[in-house]
């Protein structure tokens, strides 16, 4: 694979450098010295070999000939033009990797009970999915609970938190979690008693609010980030409905609305809400609904695509709705762009292909004293264990994050052993997969970006990545996003200063 690749957009001629991090335009005859380098053609005989092969090129430029050629061996001496590596960055999980993103957690979720006072009709555990545990109204008791912050509350003894006034967040996911406040209560409890003060915890909460009201002065007084499930007006609403199928819109506003009235200062700075783009909703009618009722913007995302119900993939795709679609529809695109310009793809995008894709961004203090690209990459998309987060199930199955389905659980806890993570199992299991994907990902030109989740992998044991670009595909892709900066400059600008990318 070459290390440089040459692309074009309608306005100018380019070159990428992986192994330089480096964009820079490149000269029309650039390309056929890196052409006859390849033919291993002596430099003495570029200029013949141009002149009789492409003789309207050498023409135009014959002038400056002698110049371009010197800087293009130039920068060949400083290490462009190369060739990338057959085996490449890509190493093997150890259990070391794991125990320090043990150590360095950031997030605890608790998925407080898989009781739901709603029945969406897109929910990820209902009957549009397939991979996950079947709901019995399972509660996670606080036994479980208070074993999971024993077991890191003990591994804080022994190594101590290496941030100063580290922030965690102990997050309650359900189901719907107010349906068992007494265990939030008791954990809420727990960690004020028992977390190290080096420790700077924040509690949240993913809610659909039908039981707001009587709970709202509890999230108050302990400055619960919450997150609101609501898909915008009454329409957009109508998949939320409760289990006689009746909306839950008239149920839930007023309340949010008294939480907003009784609380402006909490409500402003710590609740936010997150909408689920679908067939009855668009992105501006969301955003315009819920701007002028509650002076807020929020998330939007669209259904998850992974692990759909084999006898329901057509009811899925009727419901789906493509954000980007959306917001082609909008009757006021710019306005609505303006307004929800974090969260746009085409933003998103032009994010992770300006720092994974050049050398002037680091994601860690470590990357200011190790070169990024010597760069280790494991399992190429998928976070390292529990580097995020550790999601613990009401039936207390562990896993690395909350969005992927329950067929391959990372441990357990249950109130005799307390957490249980077998670090040596993990690593197998995911070296077991890279195994799999290597060859494919030595390959891809994208990896230095790679965003594919092993959990999402229609077939773990035989996984085909459906992101994968070859040369052609890369080329297309720096096109695209270099085009987009041409046109649009101060998007970089306001990324710069409105957006963090970890």
């Amino acid at each position: 694979m070459e290390a440089t690749v040459f692309f074009n957009t309608p306005q100018h001629s380019y070159l990428y450098d992986a192994t330089n991090k480096a964009f820079m335009h490149a000269h029309p005859l650039w390309k056929p010295f890196k052409a006859l380098e390849d033919q291993e053609v002596s430099a003495e005989d570029w200029e013949e070999r141009i002149r009789d092969s492409f003789p309207l090129l050498y023409e135009q430029y014959q002038v400056d000939f002698p110049y371009y050629k010197k800087k293009f061996l130039f920068l060949k001496e400083q290490g462009f033009f190369q060739k990338l590596p057959l085996k490449r960055t890509i190493s093997e999980l150890g259990s070391e990797q794991v125990d320090r993103a043990l150590d360095d957690i950031h997030q605890m979720v608790f998925e407080v009970t898989n009781r739901c006072n709603l029945s969406c009709k897109y929910c990820g555990y209902g009957e549009l999915y397939s991979n996950y545990d079947v709901r019995e109204g399972v509660d996670l008791n606080a036994a479980k609970g208070k074993k999971v912050l024993d077991y890191f509350i003990e591994r804080w003894k022994l190594r101590p938190p290496r941030s100063y006034k580290r922030e965690m967040y102990i997050s309650f996911y359900g189901g719907e979690p107010l349906l068992n406040m007494p265990f939030i209560k008791e954990m809420v409890a727990y960690v004020e008693q028992h977390f190290p003060k080096e420790i700077n915890y924040q509690f949240s909460m993913t809610s659909n609010c039908v039981l707001l009201q009587k709970n709202m002065d509890y999230l108050a007084e302990k400055n619960f980030h919450l997150l609101i499930s609501l898909d915008g007006n009454e329409e957009a609403q109508s998949y939320r409905v409760n289990h006689a199928g009746i909306n839950s819109f008239a149920t839930i506003i007023p309340q949010i609305k008294a939480l907003k009235e009784n609380y402006p200062d909490y409500f402003g700075e710590s609740v936010q809400f997150n909408a689920v783009i679908h067939n009855r909703n668009t992105v501006e009618g969301v955003l315009d609904f819920v701007k002028r009722e509650f002076d807020k913007t929020p998330r939007i995302s669209e259904l998850n695509d992974s692990g759909i119900n084999p006898e329901k993939v057509d009811e899925f795709f009727k419901t789906f709705q493509n954000i980007a679609v959306s917001l082609e529809k909008s009757k006021h695109r710019e306005r609505t762009e303006q307004t929800y310009f974090i969260e746009l793809p085409k933003v998103r995008g032009l994010g992770i292909f300006t720092t994974r894709f050049t050398d002037n961004y680091v994601r860690t203090y470590d990357e200011f004293f190790i070169s990024t690209n010597c760069e280790r990459l494991y399992s190429p998309g998928t976070c390292i264990p529990f580097s995020k987060k550790i999601f613990v199930t009401s039936t207390g199955k562990v896993y690395p994050c909350e969005r992927i389905g329950e067929d391959h659980p990372l441990g357990s806890v249950d109130e005799v052993n307390g957490l249980q993570i077998d670090r040596e199992s993990i690593v197998a299991f995911y070296n077991t997969f890279l195994s799999k994907i290597i060859t494919l990902c030595n390959r891809c030109y994208r990896l230095a970006s790679c965003s594919s989740c092993m959990y999402y992998f229609k077939d773990i044991e035989h996984p085909t990545c459906e992101d994968f670009l070859n040369r052609n595909g890369f080329e297309q892709y720096l096109s695209d996003y270099m085009q987009l900066l041409e046109n649009e400059p101060h998007l970089q600008a306001r990324i710069r200063e409105e957006i963090t990318f970890s």
